[in-house]
């Protein structure tokens, strides 16, 4: 992190470098490409050792900052160069898919491998994908509440998908980091509108009549499902 010449009322420029660490297929690409370039692919692509990306983020203040975020596939907690992808992270987000319940139980061993590997811990968020499906859920809230408190994390809902909560996120542990307080109106000139899908006529499930009587009293309906 550079520093600020306040006097002169330059800012020069902040760096903050995120890991993101979790199982496979819970989301972690999709949650950065949400957040570096607002879109979103139904197809998976596994990611294989590590991808990188950069976000430049201006906020209030003459703040500028560079956001580097580390990809890290889910094979490599396996593998030798973790300790390398973790090296002077300031940020570290263990993300789990809130319809696999084994892809929250795996981060307690995640985590347990980041307090080994580096001196000190940085800031770790536990992040829940797919908010959007929260019908599918198989990750109890308790269990999220009583991990996260335990190990004194910070925790957010997210949705790869949607956009909800993901600009949020990083914002929130961008400025946790740094130490920038931001006011309500500041954090909400850096949220995204979230899209939704509307499903087509055909998938949309109509009402069953209980009775011809009931069904005689008034018009019939139609469910419009959103995702």
């Amino acid at each position: 992190m550079s520093d600020t010449d306040e006097e002169s009322g330059i800012q020069t420029e902040k760096h903050v470098k995120i890991v993101i660490l979790g199982e496979t297929n819970v989301g972690k690409t999709s949650i950065v490409k949400r957040y570096c370039y607002d879109e979103f692919s139904r197809y998976y692509n596994q990611t294989v050792g590590a991808d990188f990306y950069l976000k430049r983020l201006s906020l209030p203040g003459r703040h500028e900052i560079n956001i580097r975020i580390s990809d890290i596939g889910g094979f490599e907690f396996k593998g030798c160069m973790l300790q390398n992808y973790l090296f002077n992270a300031d940020v570290v987000i263990l993300m789990y898919d809130i319809s696999n319940a084994n892809s929250f139980e795996y981060l307690s061993v995640w985590l347990n491998e980041v307090d080994k590997l580096l001196e000190r811990r940085p800031i770790v968020a536990v992040v829940g994908n797919k908010c959007d499906v929260e019908h599918h859920r198989n990750v109890k809230q308790n269990d999220v509440r009583r991990f996260v408190t335990n190990q004194k994390l910070y925790h957010f809902l997210v949705s790869s998908k949607t956009g909800e909560g993901v600009n949020n996120c990083f914002l929130e542990l961008v400025v946790k980091h740094l130490g920038i307080t931001l006011t309500k109106s500041d954090r909400e000139q850096q949220q995204t509108i979230v899209k939704a899908e509307i499903m087509p006529p055909s998938a949309r499930v109509p009402l069953r009549r209980k009775s011809s009587a009931i069904s005689n009293s008034g018009p019939t309906t139609s469910i419009c499902s959103t995702q």
